[in-house]
Formats: C-alpha cells, sequence, structure tokens
C-alpha cells in the first residue's frame, strides 16, 4: 500500500473515530466539499503542506507523516534518523509542550553523523529562523552548562546565549542582537529551557 493510500484511509477512518465531517475537512483546508470527498475516496492527492492542517482538525497525527520527505533519499533508510523542523515563531499556547506541538516537516540526516553530536538522535529538534538553522538536543535544559539555548519566552521560541557568573553561579542571558537587553542574576529555575544547540548552520533543507 502506497503512501497516498495510506494517507487516504487514514482520514477516512479517523473521520468515523473522531465524529469528524468532510465538510469540516473541507472548511479546515479551504477547499469545497467536492474537494474534501475526492480527498477522501482517493481520487485527490494529499499535498504535504496540507497535512499539518489534516492533523490539526483530526487531533491526530498521520501514520506515515515521514514518507513524503524521504522520496530523493539515498534507499537507506535504516542509515537516516528523521528529525522534526520547527520554525522558531513557532507559538505554544497554553503551556502546551513542544512533543505535542506539529513540526513543519522532517529531515532525514545521516544516523552515524548525528551519533557524534548527540547520544540520541531521537533527542534532536531543528529550528529555523531566516536562513539559518540548528539542531538542538532537548534533553539537554539544564542552563548551567554555557552554551547557546533555544528557551520559550512566554508563548513563543528564541535563541539565546547563557552563560554562569564564577562568583555566585547566577545566570546571564544574552541575545546576538545587540538591541535586545541581557538578563542578569537570573536562578536556574527562572528559564524554560527547550534544549542545548548542538549543532548550527545554514538552512540545509
Amino acid at each position: 500500500m502506497g503512501s497516498d493510500e495510506l494517507r487516504r484511509q487514514w482520514i477516512a477512518d479517523a473521520l468515523k473515530r473522531t465524529g469528524r465531517t468532510q465538510k469540516g475537512l473541507a472548511d479546515a483546508l479551504g477547499l469545497d466539499p467536492a474537494a474534501a470527498n475526492r480527498l477522501t475516496k482517493g481520487t485527490r492527492r494529499l499535498k504535504a503542506s496540507e497535512l499539518p492542517l489534516v492533523e490539526r482538525y483530526l487531533g491526530e497525527r498521520a501514520p506515515d507523516r515521514l514518507e513524503s520527505f524521504a522520496d530523493g533519499l539515498p534507499p537507506a533508510p535504516a542509515d537516516y534518523a528523521p528529525v522534526p523542523v520547527y520554525d522558531m515563531r513557532l507559538a505554544l499556547p497554553d503551556g502546551q509542550a513542544l512533543k505535542d506541538a506539529i513540526s513543519q516537516r522532517y529531515l532525514l540526516l545521516d544516523r552515524h553523523w548525528l551519533e557524534r553530536i548527540t547520544k540520541d538522535p531521537q533527542t534532536l529538534a531543528a529550528f529555523e529562523w531566516g536562513d539559518e538553522q540548528w539542531l538542538v538536543d532537548t534533553t539537554l535544559t539544564n542552563p548551567r552548562q554555557e552554551g547557546s539555548y533555544v528557551l520559550r519566552i512566554g508563548d513563543a521560541l528564541f535563541k539565546r546565549s547563557i552563560s554562569t557568573h564564577p562568583a555566585n553561579k547566577t545566570l546571564t542571558v544574552r541575545s546576538e542582537d545587540p538591541s535586545v537587553p541581557a538578563y542578569d542574576n537570573l536562578a536556574p529555575d527562572d528559564l524554560d529551557v527547550v534544549g542545548r544547540i548542538v549543532w548550527t548552520s545554514k538552512v540545509l533543507v
């Protein structure tokens, strides 16, 4: 069964399980009801950009959401690890955890290379801002280890560098933007750390 058919079957089954309607699905996608009907019958292909909207409407993740991003990669999936990609402008309302957010897409990165920068590639998430991309280890949340981190401030995400005062062990948080003020004398519990940045590059894909 191909990925298109798997998605079609998942959508049809999820509509039944959740009691959601094709009309609601059409509204969520900005389509007319006839197009949504063709989607569930398999005569219209689901676009990759539409998948997060369908997931949000159904309240479920697609079981095969990685397959469309694997097209064109070398045929050795065991040697690659999927890393979810998030936009730094991502909003996380009401204390929503990152793991419950819907990623933009996935990167399939060489597992052996990833194991050089982290113990477990499954703990990584990629974040993008402009033309920069960072790989973040979401298990490294102790800000006493100096470095660059992704922090949650309010319902938004920010890249910040953290340093420790040698005498009183309080933390200083700085932005690369000199117009953004630094924050001094912070305790670790004052920060909501998503993870430590372990690799920085231009946007990979």
